[in-house]
């Protein structure tokens, strides 16, 4: 998920002007989150860019808490604990069996090789 900027069926925004307002974004499936970005504004209205960021399960269980995130200087990213790593960066049984046959097959022609000569 790139950005959370609209207005979108699954999510819902209190919508006041108190400290208790949130944002709720719920997800269709599971989704695996590594960090979170937060633009602050750039209009003026920085002093309310401190944010309490809160991640719950299906059941309304507490998985993570972040408080007084400081969005007020733009940006601000953080990392979430507890992600899965990238499975694109570990190589596929296929690929590595594909690997290990290849290597086979020189050695193989190496051997055939040396005991023409």
């Amino acid at each position: 998920m790139q950005a959370i900027d609209g207005d979108f069926s699954n999510m819902f925004h209190s919508l006041g002007n108190t400290a208790s307002e949130f944002l709720r974004v719920d997800f269709s499936a599971i989704t695996e989150l590594s960090s979170i970005s937060i633009k602050g504004r750039s209009t003026g209205f920085n002093h309310r860019d401190l944010f309490n960021i809160e991640f719950f399960d299906a059941s309304g269980g507490s998985l993570y808490q972040a408080l007084n995130v400081d969005a007020r200087n733009g940006l601000t990213t953080f990392g979430l604990p507890n992600t899965k790593t990238d499975p694109g960066s570990v190589p596929a049984p296929a690929t590595a069996a594909l690997f290990l046959v290849g290597l086979a097959s020189v050695t193989a022609s190496q051997s055939r090789k040396t005991k023409k000569a």
